[in-house]
């Protein structure tokens, strides 16, 4: 369910970039992930597993919208070759960083991960 939700929020979100711009789309999705997050600080503390995987499918769409492939683009455009290799590299360093450590820090702060993420 979760990858059908990324591929379809991909989709939708290629054709939305287009129509609102980047500025108006990166906006409008970062506060559909925040809602995303604090909702599933909400729904993890009072143990509503099918409206956190609503929020979670809510979040992927909102991130999907903007932050997913807006910086992408930002980075080809505004960056030379070598400060675009450099962002790449960091882009996932820090993706992979967020990876290895949610799964600890879900671990230890429990449901205020999300709410330390929406925060952030």
């Amino acid at each position: 369910m979760i990858n059908y939700a990324n591929f379809t929020a991909a989709g939708i979100g290629a054709g939305l970039l287009g129509y609102f711009g980047r500025k108006t789309l990166m906006i409008g999705s970062m506060a559909v992930c925040i809602i995303g997050l604090f909702g599933m600080f909400i729904f993890d503390k009072i143990n509503n597993d099918t409206m956190q995987i609503v929020l979670s499918i809510t979040f992927i769409f909102g991130f999907e919208f903007g932050p997913g492939p807006i910086v992408w683009l930002y980075l080809s455009e505004v960056c030379n070759d070598k400060a675009t290799s450099f962002n790449t590299v960091m882009c996932w360093f820090w993706t992979l960083f967020v990876s290895l450590t949610t799964t600890p820090l879900t671990n230890a702060l429990g449901a205020y991960l999300w709410l330390m993420y929406g925060c952030i």
